[in-house]
């Protein structure tokens, strides 16, 4: 009686360590990033596009839209109260392509030629995978160098979302092994109630 109770058990436990092991093993991808050496720069400069959470291997297309003249006024303009300059937006085009490394990162430099702000945005061509930066090209100060930092910026996946709960199969077998475990406990509470009814008897 005791060695099937410990068997019962020991199943139980070992349905669900197993359950258990089997959803911790899958590992989730790192959430898509970016960063621009330099958020602001003058005409005619580059910025180094970098990028994580893509899959390794993948190419990355590089896309650059153009929002037309940084103007007086605007988000990001020199000052002003007005916009004299309309903003003009064209198309995206590609304008360079990358490799993602082993760990999923990729790193690029783009060119940027006219005043303006640009959207540069990464996209992976068998993940579907998006990190996105905006620069502004600016006329340089009156000490040869445009003001800016880098900036970092978070990437949209256009996958389903990571699962930030219990896997299903874990619940499935977590209930299959308690099933077990109540199964095993309603048999030997039966088995000696028989016992002692015969005992009685």
């Amino acid at each position: 009686m005791k060695k099937s109770l410990a068997a019962i058990t020991l199943a139980g436990i070992l349905t669900l360590s197993a359950g258990a092991t089997a959803a911790q093993a899958a590992p989730y991808p790192a959430p898509p990033s970016s960063t621009v050496s330099s958020g602001t720069v003058a005409p005619g400069n580059g910025v180094v596009f970098s990028g994580s959470g893509f899959t390794p291997g993948e190419t990355i297309n590089i896309d650059v839209q153009f929002g037309g003249p940084v103007a007086a006024g605007a988000i990001g303009g020199h000052g002003g109260a007005s916009m004299s300059v309309p903003m003009i937006i064209k198309p995206s085009v590609v304008v360079a392509t990358a490799v993602a490394d082993s760990g999923g990162n990729f790193s690029t430099t783009v060119m940027l030629t006219e005043h303006g702000t640009y959207t540069i945005t990464a996209t992976g061509a068998t993940s579907g995978v998006t990190a996105t930066q905006v620069v502004r090209v600016v006329a340089a100060s009156t000490d040869g160098n445009a003001a800016g930092s880098g900036t970092t910026g978070n990437g949209s996946n256009n996958n389903d979302l990571a699962s930030t709960g219990i896997d299903p199969s874990v619940l499935v077998w977590s209930l299959i092994g308690v099933g077990a475990l109540a199964a095993g406990a309603g048999t030997v509470v039966i088995s000696r109630r028989r016992s002692r009814q015969n005992a009685e008897a």
